[in-house]
């Protein structure tokens, strides 16, 4: 390194100087310290389990959707466990040590000032399917009925000041549907 010369190496002097500014902290040219991206947590998909058991996965069956269109509300029976888990990633901060996470539900797809709040708990399955979620195991007894029920995601890294949520205020209609359920 440099390959300006193959086979020729760098002087003593040239490596040491290297060396050394890279231990002073590899300041670029104005002096300042190289910090690594600490970007948002972003929010992926969701999943809905219904039967524990057998893990059905509801809300992803397009004939489970209001009048079979894949981006509506799912429906959900009454007097069921439903199991939603979320899946977070972060370019720094473990996954279990993600702070806020919680679940609120809103009869309005773009305000959540009054809704429901649900905390929701870390999991992690062993291999050798491997996976880390966030979890929330309800009764749809105890949700609205006959109503189009939005749901929101919330996350904190511990690194900013204002929590990460999805769907967020700024998107089509079709997403905030996609996180939507119907309790028949």
């Amino acid at each position: 390194m440099p390959q300006d010369n193959i086979g020729v190496p760098l002087p003593a002097a040239d490596v040491t100087a290297i060396k050394t500014w890279i231990e002073n902290g590899a300041k670029d040219m104005f002096g300042n310290v190289p910090t690594y991206p600490n970007f948002q947590p972003q929010i992926q998909p969701y999943f809905a389990v219904v039967d524990a058991a057998t893990y059905q996965i509801n809300y992803a069956i397009k004939s489970n959707r209001i009048d079979t269109v894949e981006y509506n509300p799912f429906l959900l029976p009454n007097n069921t466990n439903v199991i939603f888990a979320f899946i977070v990633q972060d370019d720094s901060t473990p996954y279990a040590l993600l702070q806020v996470n919680q679940m609120k539900l809103s009869l309005l797809p773009d305000d959540f000032s009054s809704a429901t709040s649900y905390t929701a708990q870390y999991y992690h399955t062993p291999p050798p399917n491997s996976n880390d979620f966030f979890g929330i195991t309800l009764n749809t007894s105890v949700l609205p009925h006959n109503q189009i029920v939005y749901m929101r995601y919330f996350v904190n890294d511990g690194d900013h000041s204002s929590n990460t949520w999805f769907p967020t205020d700024n998107l089509p209609i079709q997403y905030k549907t996609f996180w939507s359920f119907k309790v028949n």
